[in-house]
């Protein structure tokens, strides 16, 4: 029997759609916990990780005088199952399985999550083959290859992840208990600190302490708008902004009707095509369609889950070699965005755009399916998943060009 791991349910249950082909897939369920069987598979997801650190026995009393905080630097360290039943279920199906692939998330937390299932499926089978299955996309092509093609575990990537934890551990409670106890604090007044948490909060404190010593100017621009037929045409003072109330309303008084065309001056501009997407650039043009990193991120997973966009997590602007730009527009001919594939072909670029970044472990975040309004009814989900779409025909798009006019009038 083949057991396959996922990290989460519904990467789990679209695996096993995969492997089933035509066939039925059989889902049992037991409690929150599903396990799918195909032919002679057994897929289950878990919920990330299914252990946790924590200090060995003896360290619970925050003002111990035999544990005191600094005690907690050099404490021992062991691993707990938090999630008991999923792990129980997981290593019942380890001892009858002939073969084990991990389907994780291809990244460090993702390798740690599947060094934390090698280890317990081990206790309970020393000799089952255990294989890494890495992946970008959750696409049946790619999904497949990845399981046929599984390789090891990156045990000093895992080393790398844990250690993060770890020291997330440690720095955490240590400096938290000795703040806390130091500044004669209670329980209702702990005060934390984080290894990502600290620092984050001194750029907030930072960035709010320039806020407060802004000192806001008055300033006051000018514009007029005219009509000519139906075209409506707007104009702007020449100026710019006038800090002087006086100076600006003298302007104003000197504008008088009917204006003329003074001169006209007309141009080129070239707007260079964006880079691939990397997550930063994907939280930012998120932002920029008013929705918040976190709930971008959130959304984002989702859509990967669900096999419409690639990994979100990635420093990567440049797309590999393998990804074929020909078949990724194929994908969107015939739907929603029929009439930019055709454009988008009618315009190709030589090459995509390239960024700054390149790096091997995943590619730059990409469309990997066709959706509808219809398969993603939440419109800020639509909407963040349309940009990816967008950019992505932008990337492989000849650069804009725009033929530009200024005109002046007194």
């Amino acid at each position: 029997m083949h057991l396959i791991i996922a990290e989460k349910n519904i990467v789990a249950e679209r695996i096993a759609a995969f492997l089933s082909g035509p066939g039925k897939v059989q889902a049992k369920r037991d409690g929150m916990v599903v396990q799918y069987f195909v032919n002679d598979c057994v897929v289950m997801g878990l919920r990330g990780h299914v252990v946790e650190v924590d200090f060995v026995e003896g360290y619970k009393n925050w003002r111990s005088e035999e544990h005191p905080p600094r005690s907690l630097i050099t404490a021992g360290i062991e691993k707990k199952p938090t999630e008991k039943k999923l792990v129980s279920m997981m290593q019942r199906e380890a001892r009858k399985a002939t073969r084990v692939t991990i389907a994780t998330d291809f990244d460090t937390e993702g390798e740690l999550i599947g060094k934390e299932a090698f280890e317990l499926i081990r206790a309970v089978n020393k000799t089952v083959p255990i294989y890494r299955a890495r992946f970008s996309a959750i696409t049946k092509e790619e999904i497949l290859a990845a399981i046929r093609d599984a390789q090891s575990l990156d045990m000093n990537l895992a080393a790398a992840g844990e250690s993060r934890q770890i020291i997330d551990l440690v720095w955490g409670a240590s400096i938290t208990r000795f703040l806390t106890i130091a500044a004669h604090r209670g329980a209702e007044g702990i005060l934390s600190v984080g290894r990502v948490q600290s620092p984050t909060l001194s750029m907030i404190v930072d960035r709010e302490k320039e806020i407060e010593a802004f000192v806001p100017e008055k300033y006051w621009m000018l514009s007029l708008s005219a009509k000519k037929g139906k075209d409506v045409i707007e104009a702007r003072h020449v100026h710019g902004r006038f800090t002087d109330k006086a100076e600006a309303e003298a302007a104003y008084n000197a504008t008088r009707a009917p204006l003329t065309v003074t001169d006209i001056t007309t141009g080129h501009k070239t707007d260079k095509a964006p880079a691939p997407l990397d997550t930063t650039a994907l939280i930012v043009g998120a932002g920029r369609l008013g929705i918040s990193a976190a709930s971008a991120m959130s959304r984002a997973e989702e859509l990967y889950m669900r096999g419409f966009i690639s990994y979100p997590r990635t420093d990567n602007t440049t797309y590999p070699k393998s990804l074929n730009i020909s078949e990724q527009l194929n994908i969107f001919s015939r739907g929603i965005f029929r009439n930019e594939v055709a454009f988008v072909k009618e315009n190709l670029r030589a090459a995509p755009t390239r960024g700054r970044k390149e790096t091997t472990d995943h590619p730059p975040i990409y469309p990997t399916g066709h959706a509808t309004p219809e398969d993603i009814p939440d419109t800020v989900t639509w909407k963040l998943y349309e940009f990816v779409v967008r950019r992505f025909f932008a990337t492989v798009c000849r650069d804009a060009e725009w033929e530009t006019m200024k005109v002046n009038l007194a």
